[in-house]
């Protein structure tokens, strides 16, 4: 087995109504946890990359997007 998240991450159901930037910045986060999912197996994605200002872990599957990151 790959270590890879098997099931697939659904769509975001949006109340109608929603302000389209709200709309676009979920279907945008949609986007990365799917990107990230593709790229890193569950082990990658738990693996605490940084720390965070109040000194708390912080795992790939919240910070592997940031400018910072090789990937980009």
């Amino acid at each position: 087995m790959s270590g890879r998240i098997p099931w697939p991450v659904p769509e975001p159901h949006l109340p109608s109504g929603v302000h389209p930037a709200l709309a676009a910045a979920t279907r945008a986060a949609t986007d990365a946890f799917r990107a990230a999912r593709e790229a890193y197996d569950r082990a990658q994605l738990a693996e605490k990359v940084q720390v965070g200002a109040d000194g708390t872990p912080t795992m790939r599957l919240t910070s592997w997007w940031t400018p910072r990151s090789p990937r980009w």
